[in-house]
């Protein structure tokens, strides 16, 4: 079992709709952020440009908050991401490699399924 596939599975609801389950509680706000990017546009056109900025140390930090409607904001740095759903709670930190493996992997469910 790879990393990711023992912390996140993806899958379309019953109207079509590409959803993201934790599978270990920890990683629950890290679904609910990436939830919210339901859009491969979207990812391509706002997302991935501040991840790869940080990646290509053109800048050493970058934040990037979740879609309307959802409250979880990502602290992506150049070694690892923070993520909180409130500015007062304790973050969920993951290394910036099983970020962008995330991420990697989401797109390419969603661009598998048109989305």
């Amino acid at each position: 079992m790879t990393p990711l596939t023992s912390i996140l599975s993806f899958s379309l609801n019953e109207h079509t709709y590409p959803v993201i389950a934790a599978l270990n509680k920890k990683y629950s706000v890290l679904s609910l952020f990436l939830q919210s990017w339901d859009s491969s546009k979207d990812i391509n056109e706002d997302f991935l440009p501040e991840l790869n900025s940080v990646l290509m140390q053109e800048t050493s930090y970058a934040e990037v908050s979740a879609g309307e409607g959802y409250s979880a904001v990502a602290a992506i740095y150049p070694d690892e991401v923070k993520i909180h759903t409130k500015p007062d709670e304790e973050p969920v930190i993951i290394s910036i490699e099983l970020f962008k493996m995330c991420i990697t992997d989401w797109l390419d469910f969603l661009q598998s399924h048109g989305r």
